[in-house]
């Protein structure tokens, strides 16, 4: 029971650490940006 606790924590943590990066983003801002760019990307900063 102790060998499967451990697999299941180990299971656990490794699908949160890869859900969590499959939905972060960067984004640019740029003082002198458009808010209808996306943000994107360095050449459509918001």
């Amino acid at each position: 029971m102790k060998s499967f606790n451990f697999y299941l924590i180990v299971f656990t943590i490794y699908f949160l650490s890869i859900s969590n990066t499959g939905i972060s983003a960067t984004y640019y801002v740029s003082p002198d940006g458009d808010d209808s760019n996306n943000g994107t990307s360095i050449s459509t900063p918001w």
